[in-house]
């Protein structure tokens, strides 16, 4: 079987490169990274231009470093080093990218939200406080199976120019027929961040910019106020194109949760 006597004893250590977050404007330091002593591979997975946000698991690192050492502290010695040889350069902190949008949501939303990569109402399905979805979510998951099956099929592969994904709603032009929910109850469900007003300025602001129009839910009202009835007359008389109404306003579940009384419809 040959000569299986044990004759080395080297030590490896790994090291993950995570930076701030913000847009890639430069990747600095890796030659000199790589030809230091005792290290053995540098791996940069991000690239310029690319927007990246403080990682909230291992495989959203941008890079990692391995080095091998005859002792355990070499290695380490070696790891840091390069670490702090290869430089990610960011964009100022003012920038408006993703990561920073996200990272901002993640501190802001906190106990609402998980401000997840792809929402489908998993995490936050039945949270209350919080905007999940209903019970175990399953319908907000089917109807995202249903819209994922809506995809563009072209005949044939080329360079395609001024692609227009416009259409018309409600008698009102849209460049990107994308609507957000309408929410409300920002102090239950966002936890007071956001007072009605602010998030309703705040979101037609955006919509507006993207080419598109917004959906806003009712205020809180108090007993005696007006009725939906007369809130949605209103809301034609002051411009709405659409009016809708929520048959789990308030339900008995989030009523009996907050010490309220349910409302019913008919």
């Amino acid at each position: 079987m040959g000569d299986l006597t044990e004759r080395f004893h080297p030590v490896s250590v790994e090291r993950a490169i995570i930076p701030w977050s913000g847009v890639v404007r430069a990747i600095e330091g890796i030659e000199e990274a790589v030809s230091l002593k005792g290290v053995k591979n540098v791996f940069v997975t991000c690239g310029v231009g690319e927007t990246l946000h403080t990682p909230t698991s291992n495989v959203e690192k941008c890079g990692n470093v391995i080095a091998v050492a005859d002792t355990r502290e070499d290695a380490l010695e070696a790891v840091n080093l390069v670490v702090k040889t290869v430089r990610i350069v960011l964009g100022s902190g003012e920038d408006l990218n993703e990561g920073l949008i996200r990272k901002n949501a993640l501190q802001k939303l906190a106990g609402a939200c998980s401000v997840c990569r792809v929402c489908d109402g998993r995490e936050c399905a039945g949270w209350l406080p919080g905007i999940g979805s209903v019970g175990e979510g399953t319908g907000f998951r089917r109807n995202l199976r249903a819209l994922r099956r809506h995809m563009i099929l072209p005949d044939l592969l080329k360079t395609l120019n001024n692609v227009s994904t416009g259409g018309e709603l409600f008698g009102v032009p849209l460049d990107l027929p994308v609507l957000p929910a309408p929410i409300s109850y920002m102090q239950r469900n966002f936890r007071g961040v956001f007072t009605e007003e602010d998030y309703a300025r705040a979101l037609h602001k955006g919509v507006r910019k993207a080419g598109s129009t917004g959906c806003v839910a009712e205020q809180e009202h108090e007993p005696g106020e007006a009725t939906a009835l007369e809130n949605i007359e209103k809301a034609f008389e002051q411009g709405a194109k659409a009016v809708g109404l929520s048959l789990d306003d308030k339900d008995g579940r989030g009523a009996a949760f907050f010490g309220e009384k349910a409302l019913s419809r008919s």
